[in-house]
Parts: structure tokens; C-alpha cells; sequence
């Protein structure tokens, strides 16, 4: 049996990301991950065979948040974190209910804000927010970050316009959580 330190990074990408089951019940695929991390699904395929790693921080945050684990897991299969362990995820993983899962996650919010959106929820994160209110918190970025209320089309939309609407959001939260004691 291999251990947690003999694991290199692939296996617990592979690891974290078969562990996962989406909304119809399947394992999550190299492409979703891949979707939903913005890369190429090669890319995921390499990481996971060890032939390559995430070369870029936000990838790795990426790939905790959509894989719901802790970074430190991942790079290095320590759970340092200890609000890693949650009542609402049963396992050292985080593996939790299908409804849990991101269906959109940060793979909807445009480009433009993507990196600004994982900031801001990676401060959420390390707040003290529980699992329920970042997973509130990304979702009011997906709804915001893609609104149809401007005349013009979402994918259309300027970059100044995408992040400014981020930036809106995340005032809107900031405020919500100061009102329940949170500091973000």
C-alpha cells in the first residue's frame, strides 16, 4: 500500500478527482476537471501520470477548489489544515454529497475575473468561512460575473466591465459576512 507521502502529486489529483461524482452520479472525467481548472484535458492527463505539474499557483488553487481539498493535501498529502475536516464532508478529502460538488464552479465565471474570483474566495477560505458560504460566495460570482442585465452580450463584455462586476460581488459578500461576525 502506497502512503500518503510516497503519493506524488498525480496520484492525488487522480485520487481526488475519481472520488468525485457529479449530479447524474458519474465520475468526474479528466475533461471536466480540465473545463473547470481551464486547461487543456492533456494537461490533466499529464499531471495525473506524473509527466508534468500545475506550473502556475492559481492551478493549484484551482484544482483544490474544484477537487475540494485542502492545497497543502495535494501538494504535499498533509492535511495541516484543520478546517479541512468539516462536519458536512465525511472524509479526509472532502468528499461530500453530489450537491456539494460545483456544477459551474469557476470554470463559468469569464476569464477576465476567473483569477480575481479565486482570490477572493482563496480570502473567504482562509477567513473561517464554512464550506456553505464560499460555495454561496462562488455562486453569487457565477450569477454576477455572467449577468444578462447589460445590453451587451456576456462573452462579449469588457474585461473592465467583468471585473468591475467581481469587485461589485465581492462588497456585496464582505458585507453580508461582517454582519454575521466574519472578517474577510
Amino acid at each position: 500500500m502506497v502512503t500518503a507521502a510516497e503519493e506524488s502529486l498525480g496520484d492525488r489529483i487522480r485520487q481526488a478527482r475519481e472520488r468525485i461524482r457529479m449530479p447524474n452520479g458519474r465520475r468526474m472525467t479528466q475533461g471536466e476537471l480540465a473545463a473547470a481548472v481551464e486547461v487543456e484535458r492533456n494537461t490533466v492527463s499529464r499531471w495525473e501520470n506524473g509527466d508534468v505539474q500545475p506550473n502556475k499557483p492559481v492551478q493549484l488553487l484551482r484544482l483544490a477548489r474544484v477537487l475540494r481539498v485542502p492545497t497543502d493535501w495535494l501538494i504535499g498529502g498533509t492535511m495541516a489544515l484543520a478546517s479541512a475536516q468539516t462536519p458536512a464532508s465525511p472524509s479526509q478529502l472532502g468528499e461530500g454529497v453530489p450537491s456539494d460538488y460545483p456544477r459551474e464552479a469557476s470554470a463559468a465565471v469569464p476569464p477576465p475575473a476567473a483569477t480575481l474570483v479565486s482570490a477572493y474566495l482563496d480570502r473567504l477560505a482562509r477567513a473561517g468561512c464554512t464550506p456553505a458560504q464560499c460555495a454561496a460566495a462562488e455562486s453569487l460570482f457565477v450569477a454576477v460575473t455572467r449577468n444578462a442585465l447589460s445590453a451587451t452580450p456576456v462573452d462579449a463584455r469588457s474585461e473592465r466591465d467583468v471585473v468591475a462586476d467581481a469587485d461589485a460581488t465581492w462588497d456585496l459578500i464582505v458585507g453580508i459576512l461582517r454582519r454575521e461576525g466574519v472578517r474577510p
